[in-house]
């Protein structure tokens, strides 16, 4: 059975006429003789008595046009709804930084104002790679550390999210410990860490080797297995510096040893850890690009720093 059955058998009730009701309807007398026999055989039942001048509801035919009224009223409420419910916008990749999530949250709550009825998920799980992250349609967006030599991916789009300043952190004994500010080209006389291990921890740590390198700085690598945040405060510093977002340096990074760590400021004004959200191009829904653009002008008002 089909909705347009229905509406078909509808129709020839209020006509009681296959001529008539077959113009209204835009198709042959044949084709609907044929849709309704098959409504008449599926649920077992006759509903029209036919002689060579007119047609006539039996009783089946009676009881079942309330039935079918029924029916198309259900149908019409649940599009209703569907329309009204949209299905939620879901977000990955590298969520877990506050400068993120502040920007994150502030669209949310700015597109919910205009649209209660948008839900907006974090999945906060790894993917092996950004093109698998959204080519299985599990997420509708993926937010990736931006990389300078980050290829064109075909079929997706992208704009930026944030750029967080950077900070260089050190041991409470290190020599820069007590200084206000730093460098890159100072921070390149020390040994820096290089977290590898996941997906973001590797592109975390390009990330802040090309800044080093558009100052032509070459770095001294510290390098150490971060497969999770949980294993961070288990790397040792060992006298390095550990160049990092200044929104995740925080104690849900490094736990009780915080209080051992200074964070210094980095005076370059390109030393900044850019993000990106990332889409499929020519997919996304209506919903999905308008929250993408409220994203990009968050970002503006939350986190205005110069590329």
């Amino acid at each position: 059975m089909t909705i347009e059955y229905l509406r078909e058998y509808l129709t020839l009730v209020e006509h009681m006429s296959f001529t008539a009701a077959s113009r209204q309807l835009n198709m042959t007398q044949s084709a609907l003789s044929k849709h309704i026999a098959s409504l008449e055989r599926e649920f077992g039942a006759v509903f029209f008595s036919r002689s060579a001048q007119q047609i006539a509801l039996t009783l089946q035919g009676r009881a079942f046009c309330e039935e079918a009224s029924r029916i198309l009223e259900s149908y019409e409420a649940a599009k209703r709804r569907m329309t009204e419910t949209l299905p939620p916008i879901r977000i990955g990749g590298s969520v877990n930084d506050s400068a993120v999530m502040s920007v994150l949250t502030a669209a949310c709550r700015e597109i919910r104002a205009s649209n209660p009825a948008i839900e907006i998920t974090t999945a906060r799980m790894p993917y092996p790679s950004l093109p698998s992250a959204l080519a299985d349609n599990a997420l509708d967006l993926y937010v990736a550390i931006e990389l300078d030599d980050d290829p064109p991916a075909a079929g997706l789009r992208h704009c930026v999210l944030t750029r967080v300043p950077l900070v260089a952190v050190v041991n409470a004994d290190h020599p820069l410990a007590d200084a206000p500010s730093v460098s890159i080209e100072e921070l390149g006389r020390y040994g820096i860490m290089h977290p590898t291990g996941n997906v973001d921890s590797s592109r975390g740590a390009r990330a802040v080797e090309d800044v080093f390198a558009r100052h032509g700085v070459s770095l001294r690598k510290h390098v150490f297995f971060a497969n999770d945040y949980a294993d961070f405060p288990f790397a040792s510093m060992d006298g390095s510096v550990f160049v990092m977002p200044k929104s995740i340096f925080n104690k849900q990074l490094f736990g009780s040893h915080m209080d051992e760590l200074r964070p210094i400021a980095i005076t370059d004004d390109d030393a900044l850890f850019p993000y990106r959200v990332i889409w499929r191009d020519g997919e996304a829904s209506e919903t999905i690009l308008r929250f993408v653009s409220v994203l990009a002008g968050m970002s503006d008002r939350l986190h205005p720093v110069a590329p």
